[in-house]
């Protein structure tokens, strides 16, 4: 596990691996997982698990940690997570959920009994809005959702006020190096809606990692002092 590596000192377990090897097909397919893609790799892990350890008392939470993704796909970050982070109440945004994704949630509830897993089947642009009006605050909010600028601004708006005052936020593909130039044109990116964001509400985060993810921390809600 990368935190309980993290907390012995033992950084040199997390090694930056960005090839999606048949050595990492058969470990996943060992653990009864089945990943086509493998977009998510050990080098965003370890920032995750030193950014994790970051947060006051995470695994001490009553409940353990509230975790909230915006965009599941496989599920590949989604069981991480829990294996990571066991006590986790998890609840994942998909509004096209695939095979895989099923296999693979069901492999990690095996892996690690007691997984607290909810799974919503719509657009975030609905989802969020009514977590919003129920009232959730989560410790962990990780968005891969819509890629677009507008997509990625409004996930970003909606995600904040989820997050809980302390908690986390990490968005993937700040940098999209793939992302041919005519759709970058037509759609924006993930970069410009992000920084929209961060424009908004600089004074109240700390920015913890501005590369090919962006990993921000909530201070404070707006119009309040520092927690």
């Amino acid at each position: 596990m990368f935190l309980d590596a993290l907390r012995k000192g033992r950084q040199s377990q997390c090694k930056i691996d960005y090839e999606f090897t048949e050595d990492n097909r058969a470990n996943d397919q060992g653990r009864g997982y089945n990943f086509t893609e493998h977009w998510a790799h050990n080098f965003h892990f370890c920032n995750w698990s030193k950014w994790l350890l970051d947060l006051p008392a995470m695994e001490a939470l009553p409940g353990g940690p509230r975790v909230l993704e915006i965009g599941v796909f496989e599920g590949r970050t989604s069981t991480w997570l829990l294996e990571n982070l066991p006590s986790a109440r998890y609840l994942g945004v998909e509004p096209f959920p695939n095979s895989n994704l099923r296999v693979n949630l069901n492999a990690v509830t095996r892996n690690v009994p007691g997984s607290s897993i909810v799974m919503v089947e719509a657009p975030a642009s609905k989802a969020l809005p009514d977590l919003i009006t129920e009232g959730h605050k989560f410790d962990l909010v990780y968005v891969d959702g819509d890629h677009s600028e507008g997509g990625a601004l409004w996930d970003a708006m909606l995600g904040w006020e989820l997050l809980a005052v302390g908690g986390i936020m990490i968005f993937d593909d700040y940098f999209d190096w793939e992302l041919p130039d005519e759709m970058e044109k037509k759609l924006g990116t993930v970069r410009k809606g992000c920084d929209s964001f961060v424009n908004a509400r600089r004074e109240d985060m700390r920015i913890l990692w501005r590369w090919d993810q962006l990993a921000v921390r909530k201070l404070k809600e707006p119009g309040t002092t520092p927690w």
